[in-house]
C-alpha cells in the first residue's frame, strides 16, 4: 500500500508541473492583452537587433570558425595592421554577425538597399577586430573570406558590396560597390556563396533589382482598437517574395501622411511583395503583415496592425520566404 500510496502522490506533482508549462514558442498572441510596455522604437531595436559573436585568436595564425548562423570565417595570418601600418601579432578580438533573414536586417536596421534602388542580398556580415581595444584594418593586399550556405541554388549576378554608416531612422547602412583596395569579390560554391572581403565593418553579397517605377500604390495602416495619428513611431516595409530584398516605405521616394496613416509609394513592376509594418503606441508595441500580393499602379491596400510580442512578430518575419 505504501508503494501504492507514494506512486499517488509521484502522479500528482507530475500533473501539477505540467500544468505550469505554456508553450508559446509558436504564437505571437499567446497572451492576449498582456503585453511588455516599450519608451521608444530604439529600445525595440536594441532587443530585437543580431547579436554579435566574438572569437580570440593569434593574429600571427589566423583563424577559422563558425558565426551565429553557421557562415564560416577563414582568416590568413598576418593580415591585421593598426592605424600607423604596423602588421599586428599576438591574440586580437574579432566580431562577427552575419544578417540572413529580413526580420534580422529590419530590426538591425542594416537594409539591402543602394542609393535609392533596392538590392537582392546573398546575405549582409558585419565585421570587426581590436587587440587591447585598438582598431585593427586589413593589409593592402590581403582578403578574408565569409561562407554563406543559402540553403538552395544560390541567385546569379551577385556582387561585392561594402558599406558606410548612415544617419537614417530605418536603416544605419549605406552600400555601395566601391571598396578600399579593390579586392573584394563573389564566389560560388554549391549552395554557398563566398565573400571576398578586404575591409572590415559591413558586407555584403548583392545584386541590383530592377528599378522602381514612377507608379505608386498606397497602403492604409490601420490599428486594431484605435486609429493611427502622427505621434504614433510607424515603420512600414515590402519585403520581396522568395528572395532577401527589404523596401523601406518612404525611403526618400515615396511619402507618408501621418495624419491618416497612408503611405503612397513607388515599385518594382512585377515583383511580389508582403508588406509589413509595426508601431509603438501609447508604448505598445503593433505589428501587421499581408499575404503576398504584386501592386499595380493607383492600387491601395489595407494594413491592419494588432497588438503583438515584438520578438515574436520577428520571428514571423523571420520565417517568410527568402
Amino acid at each position: 500500500m505504501k508503494y501504492a500510496h507514494l506512486a499517488f502522490i509521484i502522479l500528482i506533482a507530475a500533473m501539477a508541473g505540467s500544468c505550469s508549462k505554456t508553450d508559446n514558442s509558436n504564437n505571437v498572441n499567446s497572451n492576449p492583452g498582456i503585453y511588455s510596455t516599450y519608451s521608444s522604437l530604439d529600445t525595440i531595436y536594441t532587443m530585437l537587433g543580431v547579436p554579435s559573436r566574438f572569437v580570440t585568436f593569434d593574429a600571427s595564425v589566423g583563424s577559422s570558425f563558425y558565426g551565429n548562423s553557421g557562415s564560416r570565417y577563414i582568416i590568413p595570418a598576418g593580415i591585421f595592421q593598426d592605424m600607423n601600418g604596423n602588421v599586428i601579432s599576438g591574440i586580437v578580438q574579432m566580431e562577427v554577425k552575419e544578417l540572413l533573414n529580413k526580420g534580422d536586417m529590419i530590426f538591425t536596421k542594416a537594409l539591402p538597399v543602394c542609393n535609392n534602388t533596392p538590392l537582392i542580398s546573398g546575405g549582409e556580415v558585419y565585421t570587426n577586430a581590436t587587440q587591447s581595444g585598438q582598431q585593427l584594418y586589413i593589409r593592402p593586399g590581403y582578403t578574408f573570406q565569409v561562407n554563406i550556405p543559402q540553403g538552395k541554388t544560390p541567385l546569379t549576378g551577385m556582387s561585392y558590396f561594402c558599406s558606410t554608416l548612415q544617419a537614417d531612422p530605418q536603416n544605419i547602412v549605406g552600400w555601395n560597390q566601391n571598396d578600399s583596395f579593390g579586392l573584394g569579390s563573389i564566389l560560388y560554391n554549391g549552395d554557398t556563396i563566398s565573400i571576398i572581403a578586404d575591409s572590415l565593418h559591413w558586407i555584403n553579397a548583392d545584386r541590383f533589382e530592377n528599378s522602381i517605377t514612377n507608379e505608386s500604390f498606397n497602403v492604409n495602416i490601420t490599428i486594431a482598437g484605435g486609429t493611427i495619428n502622427s505621434a504614433a513611431s510607424v515603420q512600414t516595409y515590402a519585403l520581396f517574395d522568395t528572395c532577401r530584398g527589404v523596401w523601406p516605405l518612404n525611403n526618400h521616394v515615396g511619402s507618408y501622411n501621418a495624419s491618416t496613416g497612408v503611405y503612397t509609394e513607388n515599385y518594382v513592376p512585377g515583383l511580389s511583395v508582403i508588406l509589413v509594418s509595426f508601431a509603438l503606441i501609447n508604448n505598445k508595441f503593433y505589428g501587421g503583415v499581408t499575404n503576398s500580393l504584386k501592386p499595380v499602379n493607383k492600387g491601395s491596400y489595407t494594413l491592419l496592425l494588432t497588438q503583438v510580442d515584438p520578438a515574436a512578430f520577428k520571428g514571423q518575419l523571420n520565417n517568410l520566404n527568402n
